[in-house]
């Protein structure tokens, strides 16, 4: 008899999510120390990511995340999500207000990037 593992409830993969961007989060902040031991030179980091608070991470966030590192996100997704986000993220503290809004900008940094690269893929085509 093999064993199958049950699938994550809606909570728990909330939870992995925050844990994958925490390990994101560590990851830049070693980039950060391993550039600025060099004297500020070679690879550098994301300025946005080490300030990426995943405890704020929401739901919404994790399911865009998901369509952009599938490369499926369309602008449309990114319209409704970031309406959404700037309207909850205004609505808390200061402390959320950073560590999400930080999210916020390099998941549109990304977005965008697929976006455009779809774009002009459409135009090629045309």
């Amino acid at each position: 008899m093999t064993h199958r593992e049950q699938p994550l409830n809606p909570e728990e993969k909330l939870n992995a999510f925050r844990g994958e961007m925490r390990e994101r989060v560590a990851d830049e902040t070693d980039k950060q120390y391993a550039w600025e031991g060099r004297g500020r030179t070679g690879e550098k980091f994301d300025p946005d990511m080490i300030r990426v608070n995943p405890d704020c991470l929401t739901k919404d966030d994790m399911d865009i995340w998901r369509k952009i590192t599938e490369r499926k996100v369309e602008i449309e997704d990114w319209d409704a999500y970031i309406k959404k986000a700037r309207q909850e993220i205004a609505d808390t503290s200061q402390d959320i207000q950073e560590g999400r809004g930080r999210f916020t900008a390099v998941a549109g940094n990304m977005a965008n990037e697929i976006i455009t690269e779809k774009q002009l893929e459409e135009m090629d085509k045309a």
